[in-house]
C-alpha cells in the first residue's frame, strides 16, 4: 500500500486523475473523502498486490503518484 497525500490546505478538495490512477493492473483506491485537508493529510490510500512485495509496493506507489488531491 501506498498513502496518498492532500498537497494543499483548503476544504471541498477535489480528487483528479483517477482514470489513469485505476488503469494501473493489481491495484485499487480508497479514498477517504474527508471534508477538509492539509498538507501531508491522508487523503486515501493506494493497494495492490503482485507475486512480489517490490513489485506490489512498486505498482502502489505509482498509483498514489497518478492521485492529485487539490
Amino acid at each position: 500500500s501506498h498513502v496518498i497525500y492532500a498537497e494543499k490546505e483548503g476544504k471541498g478538495l477535489i480528487y483528479s486523475n483517477l482514470a489513469r490512477a485505476l488503469s494501473v493492473p493489481h491495484s485499487d483506491l480508497r479514498l477517504f473523502a474527508k471534508p477538509e485537508g492539509y498538507p501531508k493529510r491522508r487523503m486515501g490510500v493506494a493497494l495492490a498486490y503482485s507475486s512480489t512485495i517490490a513489485e506490489a509496493s512498486a505498482c502502489a506507489s505509482r498509483v498514489a503518484d497518478e492521485v492529485i488531491v487539490n
